[in-house]
């Protein structure tokens, strides 16, 4: 805890890309399509225990990378994957079996401090703000 300036909100009926998600108890920081993948990059405590849902119960969820392991269940129709965050490391998860791929990126909230989605500017005068100029961004890990 962060001197209790930091509250959770569950999420509920969030999209973005091509995807959806039914609830999330984990915060957001932020959501993008890269390619034809769409992301979404949670952060939460460490030790703290959290669940992410799709409205599909037919969702397959492969981890790629870091710890602790995801589980996944499947209730009341949506794919519920259950996890804890680890200090100092980040997970990617990959869902597939909705609308398009998703990349789930999750971090503690420490690490979540030190990282951006960074807008990758087009030609003209309005080039470097994200959908007036250019729609292209790139997420960055790290300080």
């Amino acid at each position: 805890m962060h001197d209790l300036q930091d509250s959770r909100i569950v999420v509920s009926n969030y999209c973005w890309g091509a995807s959806c998600i039914s609830h999330s108890s984990a915060a957001i920081m932020t959501s993008t399509r890269l390619g034809e993948v769409d992301y979404l990059v949670l952060y939460g405590d460490p030790g703290q225990p959290y669940v992410l849902a799709f409205p599909d119960p037919h969702c397959k969820i492969d981890q790629l990378s870091g710890s602790p392991k995801v589980s996944t269940s499947v209730s009341h129709g949506r794919t519920i994957m259950s996890y804890n965050v680890t200090t100092g490391e980040h997970s990617v998860i990959k869902v597939t079996g909705g609308t398009r791929e998703v990349r789930v990126v999750i971090l503690d909230t420490e690490t979540a401090y030190f990282t951006w989605e960074a807008v990758i500017p087009a030609e003209g005068n309005f080039g470097s703000h994200y959908s007036i100029g250019s729609n292209e961004t790139v997420l960055v890990i790290g300080p």
